[in-house]
């Protein structure tokens, strides 16, 4: 039976650092990877600690793509700090952001709406208008400017994670099979890194090339994210290019070559279809 003791090791976090953490959107490879972060260097007294893909693998089970991600994620939003850059033999030294007003990770409205609730509830009775509540609405039945704004990020949290519901009924409409926590985490750690529509996208092209391995998707993803086309107009201008630099290459010989191809393949017309079409197109028939 286990029987963990505070002698045996502890480590110290604040608990505005915990609190702060709480009520933010991480998902859940981001939260996983900060625990290890927070043990190996708060855990041992020390502010950075160099952290291999494979030392991270070992102690929390991620695949090294979602690691990868994820670290990306959190130094982007300013909640890690790359202190050293890895070495030929040396890992990239990493140190947690105690300065949580400098992260870039959007507060969970519903968190905010709650604490909000209990500040209201521990305030003894109703303010009037002229105590500067903010809380209060306007004349004219209108939300105050700051109730307002977690309208918005809660209108929008909800939008995400529909988007991302699509996704997941994509997934497993067209790929075969109920969805691993495998497949969650990663087809999720994307839809939070970009966006649900671009990562909708990728499986989209996935299927048109007959492909229906996740490792096709994250070959297409990385590209994108390397690239830094980031919006779904740009990923739809940054396919359009590259087929037709691929079209140039491989027209050798020029007109002749264009007047022996049909007007338009196959697979254009299903492109044309499917980029525009809903959630419940159907997979193509794979030749065996």
């Amino acid at each position: 039976m286990s029987n963990p003791q505070r002698e045996n090791g502890f480590t110290g976090i604040a608990n505005e650092i915990l609190d702060a953490v709480a009520c933010r959107k991480f998902n859940g490879t981001q939260f996983r990877l900060l625990t290890v972060i927070w043990r190996y260097t708060y855990g041992f007294q020390r502010k950075s600690h160099p952290f291999s893909h494979s030392f991270l693998h070992e102690r929390t089970g991620l695949s090294k793509d979602s690691i990868k991600r994820g670290i990306k994620g959190l130094i982007n939003k300013h909640v890690l700090v790359v202190v050293k850059e890895p070495g030929f033999s040396s890992a990239r030294e990493l140190a947690f952001n105690k300065d949580y007003d400098q992260w870039n990770v959007e507060i969970d409205a519903d968190r905010a709406e709650e604490s909000i609730q209990r500040e209201e509830g521990n305030g003894g009775g109703e303010s009037s208008p002229s105590s500067g509540d903010q809380n209060t609405p306007s004349p004219g039945g209108k939300l105050d400017p700051h109730r307002k704004k977690e309208k918005e990020i809660k209108t929008e949290k909800d939008n995400d994670e529909a988007r991302a519901g699509d996704v997941f009924q994509f997934y497993e409409t067209n790929f075969g099979g109920r969805m691993t926590d495998y497949h969650r985490d990663f087809l999720g750690g994307w839809c939070d890194d970009l966006s649900p529509d671009i990562v909708l996208e990728a499986l989209k092209i996935t299927l048109l090339n007959h492909a229906s391995s996740l490792k096709y998707t994250a070959r297409i993803l990385n590209e994108w994210d390397k690239n830094n086309v980031h919006r779904l107009p740009d990923v739809l201008r940054y396919e359009k290019e590259k087929n037709g630099r691929k079209e140039t290459s491989n027209d050798g010989q020029g007109r002749r070559n264009h007047r022996k191809s049909p007007p338009q393949s196959a697979r254009s017309k299903d492109h044309h279809s499917i980029t525009g079409g809903q959630i419940g197109w159907i997979k193509p028939r794979i030749r065996a």
